[in-house]
């Protein structure tokens, strides 16, 4: 018997890493998107000057881009290494931690439930469902993943702990807490999950009530509950008072990493923190959201990169709708906790594992997010699949109707996220999906416009921004970059209307800095271009655009020392930029021949030494340095 289960569990954990890369495989042929990838991955130049100790350092201390999330770093740079600059390889690991997750919430739903048919299908659910598509095929979402792949170890540790008491998985359960944390601080709510499994499945909650679990066994002796869910080891009950006290490194933790999650947002310059909602605003959009990603979970239909968010134009018959659905599916919960305690359990650990990104503190410009439901999901599916299970208690459902009807969910949904995996081919059909189904999306315009402006379409691209700046007039990004495809085309007037309105709306913007220093320099103004490119420097020390732009502007002003300085900082920030590098050994030989001119001759063969060391073949460099010698 013992026997058959074991394989019964192979069979399973095999059947879903197949239909996992059945659906998601097709991602390894796809490229980066215009949509963080460029941040995270391909501009970050730390992730291509080789694996060293000082990178290490780096991701550990680094709130790059508004996130603290050093495990993230260090997966990205070990593909990088593997990899090269091929997407499908970072797309691949993807896909592997993503079946890793599903096989791992199969062994831990089986081990504290022991109901390994219902395990599977919650798992195999997890794997397909077209709601974690944006968390696989989205490269920048690694975080989702491997936050996440640390979290089902925890709470399988902790199953460990709570069936032996042994204090090494109560460690390992910390340990891979706080790695979550470093992949992602999405789940600082995993302390309260473990609570919930306190009560069902684990039933360690001695004073709770007399619950029908018909995943275990339960014996009563001299005051204590021993349940043997699922292994067959004994679980020994507790009162709240003590499993809340062995939570408290957990929570004391979480909070921690809450306050570095904030400071990150703060200090990171990556993402808009939107302070211009109100807090009713956001209170009555986070019950508008628990609803729809209940509906996207059942119905996931119409899905997108980016969910603009409506703001104070929220439909208060909606939310009225949502608040009712939310309310009565809280008491029809409440209600079933005695015979069907999975129900409450399930329920409580979506609505708590969503609070940290339901939107009560509003980052960024989106209303939702599919790639928040890739943990929160897994309660409601619990929930699902084994009230399915109890309820109605008949032997066709159970055996026949229910197995078939399983079989034809997970078809559906494997071949509707087969479909949805598509649009992340590329950055365009990405794009063009989401402004089809949803409205007014000034954000997905912007983007699709720097798509087309990337690849030398200034034409299409100004449209884009131009109806991202018709829906949103306030949208400084997109005032900026559509000032950018003009200059492109050398229409500079207007070019320059934009870049000062894209500074009025966001003062401390880089882009725009540098942007209008580059014309100033064009008309040979250069006194105000050099302002321009050193406000963009105190904004963003590291931007070697700046920089090197700067360089040029000092270079004309033939202040040529401070010129060379900021093309080797320049060439320093950006290695891979052979632009950079070009202009830094140029002027490096420039500089040696003005020394040269000043009878310097020793000061100027150090100059042409270094330009010959970047750059052995430059002959004039090398029949200067001879000059240099000989005088």
């Amino acid at each position: 018997m013992l026997k058959s289960v074991k394989r019964k569990k192979y069979v399973f954990g095999f059947g879903i890493v197949v239909l996992t890369f059945a659906v998601f495989y097709q991602v390894t042929r796809f490229q980066f998107v215009h949509f963080d990838d460029g941040f995270y991955v391909v501009n970050n130049a730390r992730l291509w000057d080789g694996f060293s100790w000082d990178d290490v350092s780096w991701s550990f201390s680094t709130t790059y881009f508004s996130n603290w999330h050093p495990l993230v770093w260090l997966s990205y740079m070990a593909d990088a290494w593997g990899y090269g600059r091929n997407s499908g390889g970072f797309h691949l690991t993807n896909v592997i931690i993503h079946a890793a997750n599903a096989v791992l919430l199969f062994t831990f739903l089986t081990r504290a439930t022991g109901a390994v048919g219902r395990s599977a299908f919650v798992a195999a659910v997890f794997a397909v469902h077209p709601l974690h598509v944006e968390s696989v095929a989205w490269i920048s979402s690694r975080k989702d993943v491997l936050s996440t792949l640390f979290g089902v170890i925890s709470l399988i540790c902790y199953s460990e702990y709570a069936r032996s008491l042994r204090p090494r998985w109560y460690l390992a359960a910390l340990t891979t807490f706080v790695c979550s944390l470093m992949s992602k601080q999405m789940l600082v709510t995993l302390p309260f999950v473990m609570l919930l499994l306190d009560v069902w499945p684990l039933r360690r909650l001695r004073y709770g009530p007399d619950l029908d679990n018909t995943d275990s066994q339960t014996t009563k002796t001299s005051g204590t509950t021993a349940d043997t869910s699922g292994g067959g080891d004994a679980i020994i009950s507790r009162d709240w008072k003590f499993l809340i006290f062995e939570k408290l490194p957990y929570f004391a933790i979480a909070l921690v990493m809450i306050l570095v999650a904030y400071r990150s947002q703060q200090t990171g310059g990556g993402t808009e923190m939107m302070t211009d909602l109100s807090l009713s605003i956001r209170c009555l959009n986070s019950v508008l959201v628990y609803a729809l990603y209940l509906l996207q979970t059942i119905w996931p239909w119409n899905l997108a990169v980016f969910y603009p968010h409506p703001g104070g134009g929220l439909s208060m018959l909606s939310v009225a709708f949502a608040a009712a659905a939310i309310l009565g599916l809280s008491l029809a919960a409440k209600n079933l906790f005695r015979r069907h305690p999975y129900v409450l359990v399930g329920w409580l650990w979506f609505l708590g594992t969503l609070v940290p990104v339901i939107g009560l503190v509003q980052i960024g410009r989106q209303q939702m997010a599919d790639r928040y439901m890739y943990f929160p999901m897994i309660g409601i599916l619990i929930g699902v699949a084994w009230f399915l299970t109890e309820f109605p208690r008949n032997r066709l459902w159970k055996e026949v109707l229910l197995p078939k009807l399983a079989c034809v969910v997970l078809v559906v949904l494997a071949i509707a996220g087969w479909l949805q995996t598509g649009y992340w081919r590329d950055s365009e059909t990405l794009f063009v999906r989401a402004i089809a189904v949803t409205e007014n999306n000034s954000v997905m315009h912007f983007n699709l416009g720097r798509t087309f402006q990337e690849k030398r379409q200034s034409n299409d691209a100004i449209k884009h921004y131009r109806r991202a700046v018709e829906i949103d007039p306030n949208y400084a990004k997109a005032h900026s970059a559509w000032g950018i495809a003009l200059a492109e085309q050398q229409i500079f007037t207007p070019a320059k209307t934009h870049f000062e309105r894209a500074l009025e709306l966001e003062p401390r913007m880089v882009e725009a800095h540098t942007a209008l220093g580059n014309i100033e320099l064009a008309f040979n103004r250069f006194e105000i271009a050099i302002m321009h490119f050193r406000d963009a420097i105190e904004i963003k020390p590291q931007h070697a655009n700046a920089h090197y732009n700067l360089g040029l502007a000092l270079h004309e002003q033939r202040n040529y020392r401070e010129a060379l300085a900021e093309f080797e900082l320049a060439a320093r920030l950006a290695p891979g930029n052979r632009q950079f590098i070009e202009k830094f050994v140029g002027e490096l030989n420039f500089v040696g021949e003005f020394l040269l001119d000043q009878d310097q001759s020793s000061e100027a063969a150090v100059h042409f030494r270094k330009a010959l060391k970047l750059h052995p073949g430059f002959k004039r460099a090398q029949a200067n340095l001879k000059k240099a010698e000989r005088d």
